[in-house]
């Protein structure tokens, strides 16, 4: 009979049994007991007795002695137990007491190579390895058992699966036991034990696993804290099979213990990385005990920020609502990660309910991950990916729910993924349901409950079908329960979503940090929309212009060749393009292949030769006749290039004839390459199920081949005749032949001349002469070519050779006649480098025998237009049916004809392609756009070549251009000079209206107009210069920009204008208020004849207008003309003055908009600044000025603005400095002006005092949360931002200007006060500039107080109170002017002053730089020192550097330099951060 032996109530074995008994026995191994259940029906207690079999390889019943009667354990409770699975507390025959050294020696051992063991895996440790934590003498399981007794009833292993034991390393003394032993243990006396170890554990078996899975944990765990790398480790681990468990080992180890103690040992890069990726998941108590040593480590500078930790940073702070915590404590040098900067803003707009701009975020980091060439589903976290996928199916629009599809097809790897693909493939399911591609059968819902997930959650409550009852097994608490306990609110709240809108149990939020994200879900899906979306996905597929852009499925061959270029197997590849545009091969077996309906005629070919062999049931290709099929075909690679397409050519082996010896001695042998007769039998492929004959026949069968490379792109296809053969046997068997048998050998030559391709010493036939000059092997290779130079001596026939190489001689057979040549190899050599020196694009040290990549597009072109007129170069060769044409087209090709219209001039014109074709100029516009280069490829195989000037021409004309679906391609009439000006070559054709305003505009170029002689001024030669060109400009009816730097005179070019138009009507002169007065007095200085008028000082201001004639000017300011637009309007002036027309910037304004609805016959802008942060404020400005010239605001902004600010694109900035130069004339003082004295910028940093500091970092840490509340809250988070960095810059000037209560008097205040006496004892006199008039009365309350004696000028100051005081201060009243930046940046002249204190930095760094233009001008003798007064560590030093890319962005339009991003949001949110 047989009896069960039951361990601990889990394993089972069969043992014998007494005869006629039948027993169930339950044997608990730790506490060495047994009892029987059977037959009698009670229970029989035994105890085991470990001598008869220690390690229980043959259990019986024999083996137990029976316990005493009443036998109860040392805790006093009864055996046996009333319950079968009690546990018993103690072995009742170990009496002994216990052995402290050895418990820790066990303890200690399981630390280093167990982390997880049984009593006999410990046993079979302490015999091997037992020196290692100092055991001594013997080791018996019995001892070792009773060690892991004590440890259990201490908590320092726990029992675990089968009865092992685990470390409980939450056990109090397990983290100082855990430093003892790794600050103890010899890394040396380590390493050797555990690859031991290792070696003796290298098994898949299951019985083993366990065993290795924590004997690899302890590896990763000591590497860690013994300062070894993550590769040493994986180092170690990976010949185990082990290496891909490090990750989630090396998570766990926090998880385990916080060990401070040992941090200094660790990697430091390693440990960062672990660190920070754990944080997300990591829990009490450990998780304040490691904020609170980063709080102490990262001040002290031990841990530097790498990428890789900032990516696991990244990964951390996106799914941990405490990532706010992290990221305030770590600064912005750790938590910047670029690769996850996209992603976590759109989790952030999503979670705040912002859908569309999180699809955005989203979509921009995909563009920046695809840039990268990093894949979105590896690199973003799988609850990230659930969430994005979200972002984009919470939308009505199904074009989203495809940009979902799209990342969902690429991340499950198949390009038809399905239910069984994975989370992947089931969201895909999903959304084909609901755009009615595929059906969702109720089963796929009833898959997704057996094993609910978050994920499942959310794609059942996306679908809106029904879904049942939840699942009875609680799995959907659980889930919910897990995502709690893990933190990830993020995917927490749109699973209790789902769960609502399924019906199921919810749960509350539960959050520690984080309030609960906006809803994702929308009302549930209605099933009829569902349903119409569907019909109308199917009327759009059958669509045959849809079916037609749809790519056919093409097909492709790999075949494999051995070491001598004998065929191994051919395979036939289905191709596709991936959701990404990649090209996918997919194998196809034999018996799908001849499955396929509608196959080229081309693959039939090959298909037709597959064979049915006997005693098989799958087919067998015939390798002979599958290759000759293959001849030429177009998509056929080799195994190991894969996607190389190779074009195989029929060929024959070479023979090569080699003289030997000299004299009566000298002989002819012969060598064949490649060779035939091989000492290796041809290889098979693996999966030929033949034998015996058909097993030979298919072996002899790829005998007869060789495939032979020449190129990458091309390769020479050898099929070895019978008469090949028997050559090879001669050859092989020592043929030779004497050199004195000449004429035999020239008839054996003559009769091998059709079999193979003849070089060597001997002299067959007759002589011709060698061609040096190279062939051009041209062969496509993806987006460019495989160029290979060679040289073929006899010409348009015979063998190609490398030049310069191999033998002089060679030998051929044309049409039957034997012929001979002698090459010139030095010849063939001076040709090759003299091509190699003509191509820039190829190397000059290129080997000759070497195939070149041109793997560029514009490579490959350039290459293309200048190969044949090389004089090296004797012929180009494509493979067959690829060659490519390249046509030159020049600007003298191409001819335009303009016609005149009300507001537009219209454009038709063409290129004359070649005699019998001419190309629209609408159509290669449009081709050109789509190049990169000069190259327009116009069909397969058809390329345009446009000369660099006619290139320039087109584009800078497609910039102007605008194309009308009714008038065809529009200018602008301000366009009409560039048209005549830049379109040299063109020929240019017009109606009578164009001849004429062409001959107006030439006329006007060239007129000299002279100065008014009641200009009361002596012009410098520049301002005569400037004054032209505006004078020209006005007579061609065309606005103008004079964007002078400041200080060079720009009013008095301007009334030097305004005296010559004068006789045409009256002027109007807008500018901002304080400037206003200053015009009056320079109009009555230079230009008195002329009749001035104030607008904001006549008593009546509608008979100014009356007044107004010939002779008059009118000065007004911006405000006042847009309060009275009306009167301003319906006026005609001759011409309009804009100064400071930087004010003009936004097009949007009220402001703007009504300048440019005033009548005037010129119009001129004055502005140093006309670029100040954005190119749109240029747009705003020439669209005043000249409108229409750069198109509309969404038209600039697509050809100019972003490809300039975001794309950093130089063609584009030259092409619109080239539209607007015409039209913007710009010197700067270094330019024009050598004898103005220099000045001199300073950056002087205040240090604040310590309450200075800690207030100002208060109040930046407020400013964040108040600008994320608002964020959150949606309340204007710009606006609020905004808000607090002007307290911020408040608070930067003085203390009490934010928090006048503390009365806290600023270091800036007192640094002032310094420099401001060291001025004043060295005789200087200064300006003193601030945005803040209340920071102003300050410093004027300082002035006081040391009795300096100042002016004062801010907005509230009259207008007229303004000339006085600047009069005053200009006649030597005050040292100091004290005034505010906007009333007194423009139109002021105050050269008596030599410094300039600047003490706050404002946002726009043109402002100052007006600013200081008020006494660094002409007039000023003396250097001109500016200073800027920043407190150290606030918000000002970062405006600086906003100063610096603004400056360079203005600089790239005006001065010629590379400019740099725009500045929005993103970097004033910047200014915050840490």
């Amino acid at each position: 009979m047989v009896i069960y032996w039951v361990v601990d109530g889990v394993s089972s074995k069969r043992v014998a049994a007494p005869a006629g008994k039948t027993a169930v026995v339950f044997m608990n191994l730790w506490e060495n007991a047994v009892w029987v259940v059977g037959p009698p029906a009670k229970f029989s207690v035994y105890v085991l007795n470990p001598l008869a079999d220690p390690f229980m390889k043959e259990p019986s019943v024999a083996k137990f002695k029976r316990a005493p009667q009443g036998y109860t354990t040392p805790s006093g409770q009864p055996w046996p137990p009333i319950d079968t699975h009690a546990k018993v507390d103690a072995n009742p025959l170990d009496k002994r007491p216990v052995d402290e050294a050895r418990v820790q020696q066990v303890l200690d051992m399981m630390v280093l190579l167990s982390q997880s063991t049984t009593a006999t895996e410990m046993t079979q440790l302490l015999r091997q390895h037992g020196d290692l934590v100092g055991w001594t003498g013997s080791v018996t399981e019995t001892s070792v058992r009773a060690q892991l007794v004590v440890l259990r009833e201490r908590g320092w292993v726990n029992p675990g699966y089968s009865g092992r034991q685990e470390l409980n390393c939450a056990a109090p003394d397990t983290r100082k036991n855990l430093v003892r032993i790794y600050t103890t243990v010899q890394p040396t006396a380590l390493w050797p034990h555990m690859v031991q170890r290792l070696n003796t554990t290298r098994t898949h078996s299951w019985s083993l696993q366990p065993e290795r899975v924590a004997l690899g944990y302890c590896v990763v765990r000591a590497h860690l804290w013994l300062g070894r790398s993550e590769a040493e480790a994986e180092t170690m681990l990976a010949p185990h099979a082990l290496a891909s468990y490090l990750s989630q080992w090396a998570d766990q180890i926090f998880e385990d213990a916080w060990l401070p103690e040992l941090m200094g040992q660790a990697d430091p890069l390693w440990l960062q990385r672990l660190l920070l990726t754990a944080l997300s998941s990591m829990d009490d108590p450990n998780y304040p005990l490691a904020i609170a040593w980063l709080e102490t480590e990262i001040p002290s500078g031990r841990l530097v920020p790498q990428r890789i930790t900032r990516l696991a940073l990244g990964i951390s702070m996106a799914g941990d609502a405490r990532g706010a915590q992290l990221t305030a404590l770590l600064g912005p040098d750790w938590c910047y990660v670029p690769e996850l900067a996209g992603a976590i803003e759109g989790l952030q707009l999503l979670q705040a309910g912002d859908h569309g701009g999180a699809r955005q975020a989203f979509a921009a980091n995909g563009k920046a991950l695809r840039a990268a060439k990093v894949k979105w589903a590896e690199l973003l976290p799988p609850w990230l990916q659930q969430l994005e996928l979200l972002a984009w199916l919470s939308s009505d629009d199904h074009k989203d729910w495809e940009v979902a599809r799209k990342l969902c097809v690429a991340a499950s790897g198949r390009r038809q993924p399905d239910i069984n693909d994975g989370i992947f493939g089931v969201w895909v399911q999903a959304i084909d349901a609901r755009l009615g591609k595929s059906p969702w059968p109720p089963h796929f819902t009833e898959y997704l409950k057996r094993n609910i997930k978050a994920e499942h959650l959310l794609q059942l409550a996306w679908l809106g079908k029904p879904a049942g009852e939840p699942p009875n097994d609680d799995k959907v608490a659980i889930t919910l329960a897990f995502l709690k306990n893990q933190c990830l609110g993020s995917l927490l709240a749109p699973a209790l979503e789902a769960c609502e809108r399924l019906g199921w149990p919810s749960a509350e939020w539960v959050h520690p940090v984080a309030a609960r994200p906006a809803r994702i879900f929308g009302a549930p899906p209605e099933p009829w929309r569902d349903a119409l979306q569907a019909i109308l996905n199917l009327s759009a597929s059958s669509d045959p212009a849809a079916v037609a852009d749809k790519p056919a499925l093409q097909w492709g061959w790999s075949l494999s060749i051995d070491e001598q270029g004998r065929p191994i197997d051919l395979n036939m590849l289905e191709m596709s393009t991936g959701a990404r545009g990649a090209v996918k091969l997919k194998p196809l077996g034999w018996l799908a292949a001849q499955k396929r309906q509608g196959l080229p005629a081309r693959d039939s070919a090959v298909l037709r030769h597959l064979q049915r062999p006997r005693n098989s049931t799958q087919p067998v290709l015939n390798i002979t006749g599958a290759l000759q099929a293959l001849k030429g075909h177009p998509l056929l690679m080799l195994e190991d290039a894969p996607q190389q397409w190779l074009e195989m050519v029929p060929a024959q082996p070479r023979l090569l004839v080699k003289r030997e010896g000299d004299g009566a001695n000298a002989s002819y042998v012969f060598e064949i390459d490649p060779p035939i007769n091989l000492k290796t039998s041809p290889q098979l492929p693996d999966h030929f199920n033949l034998w015996g004959d058909e097993r030979h026949a298919a072996a002899e069968d790829r005998a007869q081949w060789r495939i032979v490379r020449v190129s990458p792109g091309v390769a020479k296809l050898i099929h070895i005749s019978p008469a090949q053969q028997q050559v090879a046997d001669l050859i092989t068997n020592g043929w030779r032949v004497p050199a004195q048998a000449q004429t035999e050998l020239n008839a054996a030559l003559q009769a091998l001349a059709s079999h193979f391709e003849l070089q060597g010493d001997a002299q067959t036939g007759r002589q011709v002469p060698a061609e040096s000059r190279l062939r051009a092997q041209l062969a496509p290779a993806g987006e460019g070519l495989t160029l290979r130079l060679v040289v073929q001596p006899f010409g348009d026939y015979g063998p190609l050779v490398v030049p310069g190489m191999g033998r002089a001689r060679m030998v051929c057979v044309h049409e039957g006649e034997s012929l001979w040549c002698e090459r010139s190899l030095s010849e063939e050599r001076r040709w090759l480098t003299s091509v190699l020196e003509s191509l820039p694009m190829l190397d000059p040290e290129h080997s000759a025998d070497q195939t070149v990549l041109l793997d560029t597009p514009d490579e490959a072109l350039s290459a293309l237009d200048q190969l044949p007129g090389q004089p090296g170069v004797a012929a180009i060769d494509w493979p067959k049916g690829r060659a490519v044409n390249i046509q030159q087209v020049h600007s003298q090709q191409m001819s335009i004809t303009v016609g005149s219209g009300r507001d537009w001039l219209a454009l038709d014109g063409e290129v004359q392609l070649d005699e019998g074709r001419v190309m629209g100029l609408q159509q290669l516009l449009a081709l050109m756009r789509g190049s990169s280069s000069r190259f327009v490829t116009l069909a397969e195989g058809q390329v345009l070549a446009l000369s660099d000037r006619l290139r320039q021409q087109l584009k800078d004309l497609d910039g102007l251009a605008q194309n009308s679906k009714k008038a065809g391609l529009q200018l602008p009439h301000a366009a009409a000079a560039w048209l005549s000006e830049q379109l040299d070559g063109v020929e240019l054709k017009g109606d009578k209206a164009w001849r004429e305003r062409v001959d107006e505009l030439a006329k006007a170029s060239q007129w000299e107009a002279p100065v008014p002689r009641t200009l009361q001024a002596e012009l410098r030669d520049y301002q005569r210069q400037g004054y032209q060109w505006m004078a020209r400009l006005s007579r061609s009816g065309l606005g103008a920009c004079l964007a002078d730097d400041m200080g060079l005179g720009k009013t008095v070019q301007t009334l030097a204008l305004l005296l010559q138009r004068s006789k045409g009507g009256a002027a109007l002169v807008l500018a901002p208020t304080s400037v206003c007065s200053n015009w009056r007095d320079e109009i009555q200085r230079f230009a008195p004849s002329l009749e001035v008028h104030i607008y904001h000082e006549a008593a009546d201001r509608r008979q100014v207008f009356a007044e107004l004639g010939p002779g008059h000017v009118l000065v007004a300011s911006y405000g006042l003309v847009q309060q009275d637009s009306e009167a301003f309007t319906q006026a005609a002036w001759a011409t309009l003055v804009l100064d400071e027309a930087q004010a003009l910037k936004n097009a949007a304004t009220k402001r703007a908009q009504v300048v440019s609805q005033l009548q005037a016959g010129f119009r001129l802008a004055l502005s140093g600044t006309p670029v100040e942060n954005r190119l749109s404020e240029l747009w705003s400005l020439m669209n005043i000025l000249n409108p229409g010239l750069l198109g509309s605001a969404s038209q600039f902004q697509e050809r100019f603005a972003g490809p300039i600010e975001r794309q950093q694109d130089p063609a584009v900035r030259q092409r619109l400095r080239r539209i607007i130069a015409p039209f913007l004339l710009r010197r700067t003082k270094a330019q024009v002006l050598q004898d103005l004295p220099p000045r001199t910028e300073i950056v002087h940093l205040v240090q604040p005092s310590e309450a200075e500091r800690a207030l100002q970092e208060a109040m930046r840490r407020q400013a964040r949360e108040e600008v994320e509340k608002a964020a959150q809250d949606k309340k204007g988070p710009q606006i609020r931002m905004l808000a607090e960095l002007m307290k911020l810059r408040r608070a930067a000037c003085d203390p009490r200007l934010v928090v006048p209560e503390m009365g806290l008097s600023g270091a800036k205040i007192e640094e002032f006060e310094r420099l401001v006496q060291e001025l004043v004892a060295g005789q200087h006199k200064a300006l003193v500039f601030s945005q803040f008039t209340d920071y102003l009365k300050l410093l004027a309350e300082r002035l006081e107080a040391l009795g300096v004696a100042y002016q004062y000028l801010d907005g509230s100051t009259p207008a007229a109170e303004r000339g006085k005081r600047v009069a005053a201060f200009q006649q030597g009243q005050g040292e100091v002017f004290l005034i505010s930046l906007k009333a007194g940046g423009f139109g002021l002249n105050l050269t008596v002053a030599d410094y300039v204190i600047i003490v706050d930095p404002w946002w726009n760094p043109a402002a100052e730089d007006q600013a200081s233009g008020r006494a660094h001008r002409m007039g000023q003798q003396r250097p001109v020192t500016v200073y800027r007064l920043v407190t150290q560590g606030s918000v000002e030093e970062r405006i600086l550097q906003m100063h610096h890319d603004k400056r360079s962005l203005a600089d790239s339009m005006l001065n010629d330099q590379d400019g740099s991003a725009v500045l929005d949001a993103s970097a004033l949110a910047e200014l915050l951060r840490d």
